[in-house]
């Protein structure tokens, strides 16, 4: 049986808008994939809900990957 691996990071510091980052890895199988994809947007979906001013970005699948990753952080980061 294949395991979902979901890490989430969140970025805050004082004056400055939170974010939460979900990252979803390859499935190696089509149906695995979709179940990441579905579970990172549900994951999404729950973390925007809180009613807090919190900006997410999700990374699924093929492009979460540790470059891709990088280039969000860094990005948050200057933001």
């Amino acid at each position: 049986m294949r395991m979902a691996a979901l890490a989430v990071f969140t970025v805050a510091a004082l004056n400055a808008m939170t974010y939460c980052v979900t990252v979803t890895g390859l499935g190696g199988e089509p149906d695995y994939e979709q179940r990441f994809s579905n579970w990172a947007k549900e994951f999404d979906k729950t973390v925007k809900g809180g009613g807090s001013e919190l900006k997410s970005e999700t990374l699924t699948g093929a492009g979460a990957t540790k470059a891709q990753l990088r280039e969000t952080l860094e990005r948050i980061g200057r933001e």
